[in-house]
């Protein structure tokens, strides 16, 4: 299947095995090159929305790079998640996407316990659309833990 040769190129190339990627390429010979490329390119430059990746290169204090640093890992991984689970077969996508709620939720409650309350709020906001059709009342909810205070109250710890 074309989607798993996709997702194991994607992933090789992501760990930097470039050269594994493409001797994989050639001996399959289903899919071409460029066609993963420019699906991996695709993938890579929609997993981060224009905004965040204009915010991202204009920070110029050295704190808030770190701090920016922090949230861009914790949405890079949820982002590869999203990613996986887009090319997984369709077969078990149903039965695998409520991780990524999962996941979704226990990343923004580890931003707010780590009092890095805007950082949190950025991450539920830039995702959101991922499970708002969903978890609408669920993401409000959310919304409204944004402090350690809030967390044993929430009924989300």
């Amino acid at each position: 299947d074309s989607r798993v040769s996709k997702a194991i190129v994607l992933f090789l190339k992501d760990q930097g095995y470039e050269d594994t990627a493409r001797k994989l390429l050639e001996e399959s010979g289903s899919v071409t090159s460029r066609q993963i490329t420019s699906s991996a390119d695709r993938a890579i430059s929609n997993g981060l929305p224009p905004a965040k990746r204009q915010r991202s290169s204009s920070l110029s204090d050295s704190a808030d790079k770190g701090l920016q640093e922090s949230l861009d890992a914790y949405s890079e991984s949820y982002r590869k998640l999203i990613e996986w689970l887009y090319l997984t077969l369709d077969q078990f996508r149903d039965e695998l996407w409520p991780v990524s709620w999962v996941v979704y939720v226990h990343l923004y409650l580890k931003l707010v316990e780590e009092g890095r309350t805007s950082l949190a709020v950025e991450f539920r906001e830039d995702h959101k659309s991922d499970h708002v059709n969903a978890h609408e009342d669920e993401i409000r909810a959310l919304s409204l833990v944004t402090s350690k205070s809030h967390l044993s109250s929430s009924g989300y710890v």
